[in-house]
């Protein structure tokens, strides 16, 4: 009788195999899947990187910030540095190079 009954119910089994296929490929690969997840991890970690980055470049610009507002001797230097700056009756000496142009303090 066994043998009768897996000649008739055959569908049975191949049903529950496509349900298990089914079942699997959601768990994997479906929206909310094993693979999205990971995916999901990666991203985070990588916006959690981005998100110290900046937050320590945060710092640095309010450092640098609060230098300027307060450090008279460091403004200056950066006026002379980046902008050729002088003061009153003071001479600035510029080298010409051997390409014929002047290099200028700036950058």
């Amino acid at each position: 009788m066994a043998k009768n009954e897996k000649k008739r119910f055959p569908w049975i089994r191949w049903g529950l195999l496509l349900l298990a296929l089914i079942s699997l490929y959601h768990v994997f690969a479906g929206k909310n899947g094993i693979l999205k997840l990971q995916e999901l991890g990666r991203e985070k970690h990588a916006a959690q990187h981005r998100a110290d980055s900046l937050a320590i470049r945060k710092q640095e610009l309010a450092a640098e910030k609060n230098r300027l507002l307060t450090d008279s001797a460091y403004l200056e230097k950066l006026a002379r540095q980046e902008l050729g700056m002088a003061k009153p009756k003071e001479k600035v000496y510029r080298f010409v190079s051997p390409g014929g142009k002047s290099e200028s303090p700036a950058k």
